[in-house]
């Protein structure tokens, strides 16, 4: 069976963000870069990050699909996500500039190269459009976290998806 189709443009818009260059570039930058004198021994400590050491990124569902609509051949719904990163500290706005216009300029090129509007399930494109609006959520768990303080909320994503009716009820009725 094949997923459906909230985890394929969860999964699908991960994967495009992780291969970005722009995005790879401004998530280097992201790093926490430790560069301060240790009072105790009065040396100078320095952190040196590679490549392995970029923040990751994840799209997290901040609710369940909302504004459902219903035409005479078609439904929609929206999907709400939030963009978030774990930069190993906790930042001011600012700072993530770099990454907002990274997840904007990614999400304008998977549009203009029809990687997300071209997605289908059930051999139907289903996403018509996206919004991105403005957040900042911190989510810290120690339990998980090994060494990183915890998790920025970039911004939120929400994506308009649209299905055939007779689309939605195959799946209802175990035909899709």
């Amino acid at each position: 069976m094949m997923k459906d189709p909230l985890s394929l443009a969860q999964e699908t818009l991960e994967r495009y963000f992780e291969q970005s260059i722009g995005m790879r570039r401004a998530m280097g930058l992201a790093i926490k870069n430790v560069d301060a004198y240790t009072k105790a021994r009065g040396t100078k400590a320095v952190d040196v990050n590679s490549e392995s050491d970029t923040p990751s990124i994840h799209l997290v569902p901040t609710a369940m699909p909302s504004n459902i609509n219903f035409a005479s051949n078609c439904c929609s719904l929206d999907y709400n996500l939030r963009v978030m990163i774990n930069t190993g500290d906790v930042r001011v706005d600012y700072k993530l500039l770099p990454i907002c216009w990274a997840i904007y300029a990614a999400m304008v090129a998977a549009v203009d190269d029809s990687s997300l509007l071209d997605l289908a399930w059930e051999g139907q494109q289903f996403i018509k459009n996206f919004t991105l609006s403005n957040t900042q959520s911190i989510i810290s768990d120690p339990t998980q976290n090994l060494g990183i303080v915890g998790w920025v909320g970039i911004v939120d994503l929400t994506l308009h998806m649209i299905f055939p009716r007779t689309l939605v009820k195959q799946f209802h009725t175990g035909g899709a």
